[in-house]
């Protein structure tokens, strides 16, 4: 039978379609199955994403103060609480490797109380200290120092803490602005243009909480540990102030007699 050219444009463009439609297919299932496979380090479970956008969420309602976290008020502190749960959350749904804690087992009861296992447990106050970065602290009237391996352990958390909070700010925008229009940059401008505006991809996001994770049981290690000493110390200080009046009220009897 003969084709008009008319037919045969429409028999082209008809295979064209199918040809497409093969190619879309083939790729989405080959994208499944290298998820089944655990090959694609970058994809994102629906767990995954909803625990990152919970924690994204999160760090919008942080309260800043002159571009601090404000973790002294009852609503900055509870603000920030909230963070570190869904921080602690989010790490746990993505099965991120946890930074080693035996060294609490040296703690005294009254820290192990607020760290009683190997477990993450984000505190707060570890937070506010590597914020503060005060060498210098007061007990009992007494001065007593941390040493600069622990400022600049707080240094490095400091860091680690702006990196997370910069990731997640990413991902906010991206889910504003919607995965259509990200794909449009992408394809107009290019994968390095437009990473700034991106989502962030699964190893992104894993180089970041891990690094967090670990410069902050290295800084609460530290920070821990000298804070424990300077109580001793403290502690010794009030021991030997008691034990000299004692001498003294001593002394002073014998006097008398």
């Amino acid at each position: 039978r003969h084709r008009t050219p008319q037919r045969e444009g429409w028999a082209g463009h008809r295979c064209g379609q199918r040809r497409g439609w093969w190619k879309t297919r083939t790729a989405k299932e080959a994208a499944m199955l290298r998820r089944l496979l655990g090959r694609d380090l970058d994809f994102l479970s629906s767990s995954e994403e909803t625990a990152l956008s919970r924690l994204a969420s999160a760090r919008r309602r942080l309260i800043t103060d002159g571009g601090r976290v404000d973790t002294k008020s009852e609503a900055g502190f509870g603000a920030c609480s909230s963070f570190l749960e869904s921080l602690d959350a989010a790490s746990r749904t993505l099965r991120l490797e946890t930074a080693p804690r035996s060294y609490r087992s040296a703690f005294t009861m009254h820290y192990r109380a607020f760290f009683p296992d190997k477990a993450r447990n984000y505190c707060v106050d570890v937070l506010q200290a590597s914020m503060e970065h005060y060498a210098v602290t007061w007990v009992n009237g007494d001065k007593f120092e941390f040493s600069a391996e622990a400022m600049r352990r707080a240094e490095a958390l400091q860091k680690a803490w702006a990196d997370v909070c910069a990731l997640l700010a990413r991902w906010s925008q991206a889910e504003s602005r919607g995965r259509r229009e990200i794909f449009r940059d992408l394809a107009s401008e290019g994968a390095d243009s437009s990473r700034s505006q991106c989502r962030p991809i699964r190893s992104e996001v894993r180089n970041s909480l891990v690094s967090l994770d670990f410069a902050w049981a290295s800084f609460e290690h530290k920070y821990i540990a000298e804070l424990i000493e300077i109580e001793e110390k403290a502690r010794r200080l009030i021991v030997r102030a008691i034990e000299q009046e004692r001498k003294l009220q001593l002394l002073e009897k014998i006097c008398r007699q």
